[in-house]
């Protein structure tokens, strides 16, 4: 969008058709400013996002969209040796479960929520399994980290922060549950990178999360700001090696099936065959 302006008004006159592609949020000033040229259609990487931005902007719902999600090469689908291999290298438990949360420690990402879901789980749950925090806080917000970090202590809660990693996708491999009890976002790539190792996620029902996530068959969508609702997941998924298995199967062929770099560049095409199919756009004076 930010490109979008002076391109757009240099295209109409000279006929060519225009695709605007959105992948963040602005507010109504800044959305409408950026497209006071408009376009001959919209694409979204979410409809999480195109309902944020067409909410915002009575000019932008008006317009032709469509929602495009991303896509990604997939990687290979790890085996039990893979996942021994990176428990070995990380230092981490070879018969425990392992429960990962992989993304930024901030509030809209239900760090709390998760911690005090972890604290309200029987005993047997977390002497069978581990809770692992990987990321950071963003410049200026490391005190929220810490402030966690005191709130698992202060609940006498295990639970271990790892800080920034640069190989995580080797945590995901490691895994056996993936969380990301986010509060709403219009992006967040974890959950489809957990999805593509064939890990069970269980997330934030809310924004980009509750379309990639399908309830009771790739994982659990719980309502944001739930611990409750988050422990009962857990415990649906820490009891269940088999159903954890099942899940994580069926998050791999969702990925495969719509988030593929293969199924999103021809998605992308279809788009664009169809604006262009459109009739010679008349020239913006």
């Amino acid at each position: 969008l930010p490109t979008h302006q002076m391109i757009s008004d240099a295209a109409s006159k000279i006929q060519i058709h225009r695709i605007c592609h959105h992948r963040w949020f602005f507010g109504q000033a800044a959305i409408d400013w950026f497209n006071k040229y408009d376009a001959d259609h919209h694409l979204f990487v979410s409809d999480a996002l195109m309902q944020e931005l067409i909410r915002e902007s009575g000019a932008l719902k008006a317009s032709s969209r469509k929602v495009v999600y991303d896509g990604f090469t997939l990687p290979y689908v790890p085996v039990q040796d893979d996942r021994l291999a990176a428990r070995r290298e990380l230092g981490l438990s070879e018969e425990k479960s392992i429960v990962l949360f992989a993304e930024e420690v901030v509030e809209q990402k239900g760090v709390a929520d998760l911690i005090h879901a972890w604290h309200s789980l029987a005993d047997k749950w977390r002497e069978q399994a581990e809770l692992h925090i990987v990321g950071k806080a963003p410049v200026g917000e490391e005190a929220y980290r810490r402030e966690m970090e005191r709130l698992a202590d202060g609940l006498g809660c295990p639970v271990s922060f790892h800080g920034y990693q640069r190989n995580v996708d080797q945590w995901l491999i490691a895994s056996d549950i993936v969380m990301v009890p986010s509060h709403g976002e219009s992006l967040g790539n974890i959950t489809l990178e957990a999805m593509a190792q064939a890990r069970p996620v269980i997330g934030g029902d809310a924004g980009r999360v509750s379309e990639t996530v399908v309830h009771n068959k790739t994982g659990y969508l719980v309502p944001p700001r739930k611990p409750e609702s988050l422990a009962v997941a857990l415990e649906l998924l820490l009891e269940s090696p088999r159903k954890r298995l099942q899940y994580g199967e069926a998050a791999r062929r969702r990925c495969e099936e719509m988030f593929s770099l293969e199924t999103h560049t021809q998605a992308v095409l279809s788009e664009y065959d169809r604006v262009l199919s459109k009739s010679p756009m008349a020239v913006h004076s």
